[in-house]
């Protein structure tokens, strides 16, 4: 039960492969697609949601590492806009 008001927060942990059964529950599901957000750190899976749920936000998740040598931080800002 999502609480009126309230979103849920659909996190893809796999590749985009899912994307179709995720479709088939939410539609069983009978949600609106203001009720949903869908985020993951598979850039395949992003696209894919994206395409399948176009007027669902789809948010590409991201993490950064300091390389301990040499300070710089990956993947650079330019590399994921």
């Amino acid at each position: 039960a999502i609480p009126r008001g309230k979103r849920l927060v659909i996190e893809i942990k796999s590749h985009a492969e899912i994307v179709p059964e995720l479709a088939r529950v939410i539609a069983k599901s009978k949600r609106k697609p203001e009720d949903l957000v869908i985020i993951s750190f598979k850039y395949d899976s992003v696209v894919a949601a994206k395409k399948q749920f176009p007027k669902v936000p789809v948010y590409y998740l991201s993490s950064f590492k300091q390389d301990k040598d040499t300070g710089a931080w990956t993947p650079t800002f330019d590399e994921l806009i």
